[in-house]
């Protein structure tokens, strides 16, 4: 009993002894990593205090397979939850029964005691930094692909694409520091998280691209310079295309915007039954150039339209037209291996060839034959002016009404084995129209032309216009708009009337062939002869 006294009595006199003096935490005692023991309160806060504002320079990564991100402790609003831990550390051997304290007290000089601190990131702060950097930390994949320079292919070798997963990095920076950082390096490295896209293709599968499938040219050296230009500029959005079996082309997807914001001019162009000044007119001879090579290279066609009206540049039903929402050529690589077509423009030819791997057998070819089923020549619409008869101006050029199929037929050692229709094409037709003078003092004249109207025959009206034109008035205009006639009757060059009526029969002769020559493979040059005669240079122009 007695020894207890003392020990009782030893105790109360070291209770006051630390009351009278300011409490110290016992040794062994950590906050977080800062040993803590032997300092008063302040001393312990003000150690953690001057530990956590290092915490505001703490540099950190924040990694991604594309771009590191670096970043501050207090860019991320990093910080210690502390609350009340410095508290909990004095209280050891400082409070509670004799007893307890004094058994705390004993125990503290064997063992070591660590608080841990709960650290924080401000998500919020991180969210908003990863999604302002968001495109510098991602990249899209570059998938295979192919050039040709010189007349051979060079393959581009593919890159991976990665796209980031905001939400699940927020968690992983969050998650790094509760449970992953060993709470004293000051320079850390945070993984971002981020999902990986596939590139398309590979070396394998495109060094087999080596043959030609199809092909196909058209002439557009006649065109005006805007024109011109639309035909260079579709063709560069189309050449270096890459198809992998299966896929699909789309003719008006890959050229548009069909606008002068992309680059587009105006130029002429098919609307219905009528030729209008359009931005982009040309594009649909880049759309028939490559739905011919197409045909050629036995593609899938999934989708094409011919024009309104004929054009000049490929035979009956060999054309296709592009129309922003309505018309377009789409088509579909159908081989076993991936197919790259190659576009050139050069402002005279235009040609799109489709490469890839030759698997139909040697000795099997295959044409494409126009064959006109109805045709019609254009009708001649006469507008009266105030001018002397014989006053002849074309104001617009006609086009025939035609309806043609195309054919294709399939030949094995030169034997003919297959045929079929491709497709069948219906177009439009629409009126030549003249300006013509009636003033003259002969009804016989009068009434001759009145008649040759009424045929609506461009042949039969050239003819008496022209016949009467010799004798009247200042006019003697042919249908191009060149003077024919003096004012004194004689026809411009010649110095008798014979060498007028053999020009006016070749004249006539051209016409005739222009109307009736509408078989197969002649309709090309026969379409030619058309825009030239009838001053059609807009038609000619327009697609």
């Amino acid at each position: 009993m007695m020894a207890l006294a003392v020990l009782v009595g030893c105790l109360a006199r070291t209770d006051r002894v630390a009351a009278a003096e300011e409490t110290t935490i016992l040794p062994n005692i950590y906050i977080g990593t800062i040993n803590v023991g032997g300092m008063t309160r302040s001393e312990a806060e003000a150690a953690i205090s001057s530990y956590v504002e290092d915490l505001s320079d703490m540099k950190v990564t924040l990694d991604s397979p594309n771009e590191d991100l670096t970043l501050t402790g207090k860019d991320i609003g990093l910080e210690a939850d502390l609350s009340g831990t410095v508290e909990k550390a004095i209280r050891i051997g400082n409070s509670g029964n004799i007893v307890s304290r004094f058994t705390e007290t004993q125990d503290m000089t064997q063992t070591t005691l660590t608080y841990e601190i709960d650290y924080t990131v401000d998500e919020t702060a991180v969210r908003t930094l990863l999604e302002q950097n968001q495109e510098k930390l991602e990249n899209e994949p570059i998938d295979w692909g192919l050039t040709r320079t010189n007349g051979a292919f060079v393959i581009v070798e593919g890159q991976e694409g990665t796209t980031l997963k905001v939400t699940d990095s927020v968690k992983a920076v969050s998650d790094f520091f509760n449970n992953t950082w060993d709470k004293t390096s000051m320079n850390v490295t945070v993984e971002l998280v981020s999902d990986v896209s596939e590139v398309k293709g590979s070396r394998e599968e495109l060094e087999v691209v080596q043959d030609v499938l199809g092909t196909f040219s058209t002439n557009y050296s006649d065109s005006i310079e805007n024109r011109k230009a639309n035909v260079a500029l579709a063709t560069s959005f189309i050449d270096g295309t890459i198809l992998y079996p299966g896929e699909s082309f789309s003719v008006e997807e890959t050229i548009s915007p069909i606008s002068s914001e992309n680059g587009y001019l105006v130029a002429a162009g098919y609307e219905g039954d009528t030729v209008v000044d359009a931005i982009g007119g040309g594009v649909c001879q880049v759309a028939t150039t490559i739905y011919d090579a197409a045909l050629y290279a036995e593609l899938q066609i999934d989708q094409r339209n011919n024009h309104s009206m004929i054009v000049t540049y490929v035979d009956y039903a060999f054309d296709a037209a592009i129309a922003e929402g309505y018309k377009d050529v789409k088509f579909t690589n159908t081989t076993d291996y991936p197919i790259y077509i190659e576009g050139t423009a050069d402002g005279s030819t235009l040609t799109f060839t489709i490469y890839g791997k030759e698997t139909r057998a040697a000795n099997r070819t295959v044409e494409y034959v126009s064959q006109t089923l109805d045709y019609k020549a254009a009708s001649v619409s006469v507008v009266v002016v105030d001018e002397d008869l014989g006053y002849v101006k074309g104001i617009q050029g006609g086009h025939p009404y035609a309806v043609a199929q195309l054919v294709k037929n399939v030949y094995v050692d030169g034997v003919l084995t297959e045929s079929s229709v491709v497709n069948t094409s219906s177009y439009k037709t629409n009126n030549t129209i003249w300006e013509i003078g009636m003033n003259c003092d002969n009804a016989e004249a009068i009434a001759e032309v009145n008649e040759a109207i009424a045929t609506a025959d461009p042949e039969i009206l050239n003819e008496v216009i022209q016949k009467w034109a010799q004798y009247y008035g200042t006019g003697g205009y042919n249908t191009t708009g060149e003077r024919v006639f003096n004012s004194d009757g004689t026809r411009v060059g010649a110095t008798t009337t014979d060498t007028t009526t053999t020009t006016t029969t070749t004249d006539t002769t051209t016409n005739t062939t222009t109307n009736t020559t509408t078989t197969d493979s002649t309709s090309t040059s026969t379409n030619t002869t058309s825009s030239t005669t009838t001053t059609d240079t807009t038609s000619t122009s327009a697609n």
